[in-house]
């Protein structure tokens, strides 16, 4: 990771102090734990710089202005992250250390919906894959799967149970959820700008 310059010194030893512990990490149980010790849920202002805790109110109502994708350094100096931007530096660490892996995004592709998304990234080891998950909180840890499609199929099963229980999601909302591989986006980009590039990634789904 190429380290930013910062304006405060100790801010700048704690950034790299944290850098270098994730650095050392050399396996995928290490990387969940430093993540889930590290890391909550929420996001930092892009405009405001204020951070929004996930069981804050006005997290949800600033989200589309407010938030930015965070690259894997700054999420790591931040310390707060949704899972698009924590699927980001996942993806970081499993590019690093050579493991096949694919980064999903699901949504409910409808109109005026309020329905959540997720991003989650899935690896293949031992001819077996491996669902990695730590913002979704009562799935964290790591899933084991006798195919990729398997994984896929119980990750869209358990995102839509949680939508029904709580979003109010109807079986019909079933049908409209999209889940689909995304290359690594662009850092910065806004939440409409991030949604928006997947989607046309998979122009006619």
């Amino acid at each position: 990771m190429k380290l930013e310059k910062s304006r405060s010194p100790e801010r700048s030893v704690g950034r790299i102090d944290k850098i270098k512990e994730f650095e050392k990490i050399k396996t995928p149980e290490e990387l969940l734990s430093f993540i889930k010790d590290n890391i909550t849920y929420g996001f930092v202002g892009r405009n405001n710089k204020k951070i929004y805790a996930h069981d804050e109110e006005a997290m949800d109502a600033d989200f589309a202005e407010e938030y930015y994708l965070q690259s894997p350094e700054e999420l790591l100096n931040s310390k707060h992250g949704v899972c698009w931007d924590s699927a980001e530096l996942e993806r970081h660490w499993f590019s690093k250390h050579n493991y096949r892996h694919k980064v999903f995004f699901m949504m409910f592709a409808k109109e005026e919906t309020d329905l959540p998304t997720h991003t989650f990234l899935a690896y293949e080891h031992d001819h077996r894959w491996y669902w990695f998950e730590h913002s979704f909180e009562n799935h964290r840890g790591i899933h084991e799967y006798a195919s990729l499609e398997d994984l896929v199929d119980d990750v869209k099963n358990k995102h839509y149970d949680y939508a029904v229980k709580n979003r109010k999601a109807t079986a019909e909302d079933l049908k409209s959820l999209w889940c689909r591989e995304y290359e690594k986006p662009e850092y910065g980009s806004g939440a409409e700008e991030f949604v928006s590039n997947i989607i046309d990634e998979n122009p006619g789904d």
